[in-house]
């Protein structure tokens, strides 16, 4: 709060969200328009995430491309139903059991790449027929 204020006041700075920055630097638009479909993924996915989180504006960039996205999360929560409408097309869990935060963080790559893995055989399966 104070310190924003005074760059607004002194340096005549703006405000921008943080994915706007992320979008710009990693060249995300330009890679969106060869990709037949976008991957995006958090920590944990629920109802807030709607709220300026990185999948969402990820969603925003593909949607402008007319490219489906799918999230991968660790954790899904209550509320996803309202990410169909702001870009996001499906959402999949990448947990693969009951386990302690300790052992899901450790597991997160291969859990992760387990999960894009299932979802992709699931894409062959529904273009083959």
């Amino acid at each position: 709060g104070g310190i924003g204020m005074a760059l607004l006041a002194v340096l005549h700075a703006d405000f921008r969200p943080g994915i706007d920055l992320v979008i710009e630097q990693s060249g995300l638009d330009a890679a969106v328009q060869w990709a037949d479909i976008v991957f995006t993924g958090e920590g944990s996915i629920d109802a807030q995430t709607m709220f300026g989180k990185t999948p969402v504006g990820v969603a925003s960039v593909a949607k402008r491309h007319g490219k489906p996205v799918i999230a991968i999360a660790g954790r899904v929560g209550d509320g996803i139903e309202c990410l169909h409408g702001r870009g996001i097309d499906a959402v999949f869990g990448a947990a693969p059991s009951a386990a302690s935060l300790d052992e899901l963080l450790r597991d997160a790559r291969a859990n992760v790449a387990r999960t894009a893995e299932q979802v992709t055989r699931l894409m062959r399966i529904v273009r083959s027929h």
